[in-house]
């Protein structure tokens, strides 16, 4: 009697310890995710002052317009401008670290969505740790993160959708349940950007796969696709009707929009030049080999080269302007990357092979990231930056120099708030002008910006490696012979300084 007892309690005790170590192992790698992740991202994440496009994530309404005829003059969803108007609500002094934490804790949660969404369609925990390993320290990724932006956004609804997506290919029951997760977090995705539309080709892949389904009565799927169809349109519309609306007689817009359209008009040699400025060196060899490997899994990676190849053709074809967008088809790029070490993990004598040229790549990646985004001793892409010397070689980063605006998430402080505490102190109410691009200055000082004939002086900010502007920006023929009131500096380098001038046509 007592060896049936030992043999039965044996048969039910193997299989619950082998799920607590799948759970234990998951547990393992969801932390190791969060606390690389994490660091990357929330590490001197304070420093950097509010970038040219945290100003646009804020509501800013003007001449007397209420706060729905603001969203609708915009050119992407409320969903951004609610989060930072919640934020604010709590943070009375405008903090950078305060304002940005929502958007970045979206961010490094999007990772733990990866690993599983990766681990679901390949089948390997390894690949799926891999994978979100990578995507965590991707430039693009890392970069959104440390700026209050809308992408934090996207990505973190989108992706969450396609896991919720992701049951309808795999499981028999609640389907209706996680479609309509599925469908929210999509439309929350749309109301966050227009962005959301390069993650529909999964989406579409998993439903028509869902369609076809043989064990699924059609009766269910009709009410699945009605039930997905209200609860879409029942997020959506009540923002898109109206939109759509004020769109058509909103022609500052329809320019804008009109604009970032073009045919071929953005040449390969520019995704590659913003690839490298957020990723230098072999990021990009090192993805698009992994990529291609997944050739060697074609049967299940087929739908995630298409989600690629169609995003990247939109892009490259019908986008003039696309700048930091291109993100959008590097996304799927590292889910086949999550395939080609999945192909690699098939053989285990191969894998040991790659094992550690694979750990070390994408250990140089993550320094990489913590060098150009988080440690600020030198401001890259501002400065030239040394990553790593390896047996007497310096792997150095190249200078920014670009007319176009490109620099989201880098390290970049030129203490604007002392700068406004001087301005506003004058009794003279002096105005204030700079060779930084006024979309920085005007976040911070409260004085009107120009050479004012109604003023009696003003400031002149100069400003040594500006955000925005190329090079060091305008030269500024007043501040020749003159010292100046405030001179602001960083390990004895000389980034900023302040001079005050009287104004010779003040009425």
């Amino acid at each position: 009697m007592n060896k049936y007892l030992k043999t039965a309690a044996g048969l039910y005790s193997r299989p619950v310890s082998k799920i607590s170590r799948i759970k234990i192992i998951n547990i393992l790698i969801i932390i190791s995710l969060l606390f690389f992740g994490g660091f990357l991202r929330f590490s001197n994440l304070g420093y950097s002052e509010f970038q040219d496009d945290e100003k646009k994530a804020v509501v800013r309404k003007i001449n007397g317009e209420t706060t729905a005829e603001f969203l609708l003059n915009q050119r992407k969803g409320p969903l951004q401008f609610a989060v930072t108007s919640a934020t604010l609500l709590i943070n009375q002094n405008k903090s950078e670290l305060v304002l940005r934490a929502p958007f970045t804790f979206l961010n490094l949660l999007s990772i733990v969505v990866v690993y599983f969404l990766l681990k679901e369609i390949t089948g390997s925990k390894t690949a799926g740790f891999f994978g979100a390993f990578i995507f965590l320290t991707n430039g693009f990724i890392v970069g959104f993160s440390r700026i209050a932006q809308y992408q934090n956004l996207n990505i973190f609804f989108s992706l969450l959708s396609l896991l919720f997506y992701r049951n309808l290919v795999t499981k028999q029951t609640k389907l209706a349940l996680y479609s309509v997760l599925g469908t929210i977090c999509f439309s929350l995705s749309v109301l966050a950007h227009w962005d959301a539309v390069f993650f529909i080709v999964p989406i579409v892949y998993f439903y028509i796969v869902f369609l076809i389904r043989k064990d699924i009565t059609k009766r269910s799927k009709l009410i699945i696709t009605s039930i997905n169809f209200l609860a879409g349109s029942f997020v959506i519309l009540p923002f898109l009707l109206p939109y759509l609306n004020n769109l058509s007689a909103n022609s500052g817009n329809l320019e804008y929009f009109d604009k970032r359209m073009g045919l071929l008009a953005y040449p390969l040699s520019r995704h590659k030049y913003i690839f490298e400025l957020y990723n230098p060196f072999y990021a990009l060899y090192f993805i698009g080999a992994l990529s291609a490997i997944a050739i060697f899994k074609i049967k299940q990676s087929w739908p995630y080269m298409m989600w690629l190849i169609i995003n990247f053709a939109g892009i490259f074809i019908f986008m003039e302007k696309p700048g930091t967008h291109i993100y959008n088809y590097f996304i799927p790029a590292i889910f086949l990357t999550s395939f080609g070490i999945s192909a690699l993990a098939k053989n285990k004598h191969i894998f040991i092979l790659f094992l550690l040229p694979l750990a070390l790549s994408v250990s140089f990646l993550y320094l990489q990231s913590y060098k150009i985004f988080v440690d600020h001793k030198q401001e890259y892409p501002w400065d030239s930056k040394t990553i790593i010397t390896l047996f007497g070689t310096k792997y150095d980063t190249k200078i920014y120099d670009d007319k176009e605006v490109l620099t989201f998430g880098f390290p970049h402080f030129r203490n604007w708030k002392e700068v406004n505490e001087i301005i506003k102190s004058d009794k003279d109410g002096c105005s204030y002008i700079t060779n930084e691009g006024k979309e920085i200055s005007q976040i911070y000082v409260e004085e009107k910006y120009g050479i004012l004939n109604s003023r009696r002086c003003y400031y002149i900010v100069q400003v040594v490696k500006p955000f925005i502007t190329r090079g060091n920006g305008a030269k500024f023929a007043k501040i020749s012979g003159k010292s100046p009131v405030y001179t602001y500096k960083k390990d004895g380098e000389t980034l900023l300084k302040m001079y005050r001038i009287d104004n010779k046509n003040f009425k």
